[in-house]
């Protein structure tokens, strides 16, 4: 009888530790997956601001090119 009762109890433990884990590990995975978006979110809008620069450095160029251009 008192072996059957360890069995079940320890069954329970075993059960209820199982639970915990997977509950923590998916709160985990929320935690990292939340993290990973706003690093993504910081890295799109640094490359935005990348290419707006860029286009910005172009039409410069441009600028400059016309005037030499003009100045022939």
């Amino acid at each position: 009888m008192e072996e059957i009762l360890f069995k079940l109890v320890s069954e329970f433990i075993f059960g209820a530790v199982a639970v915990y884990l997977i509950i923590t590990n998916r709160m985990d995975s929320r935690e990292r997956e939340t993290q990973l978006m706003d690093y993504q979110r910081d890295l799109q809008s640094k490359l935005t601001k990348s290419v707006t620069i860029q286009r910005e450095i172009l039409s410069m160029l441009k600028g400059i090119k016309k005037n030499d251009e003009q100045k022939l």
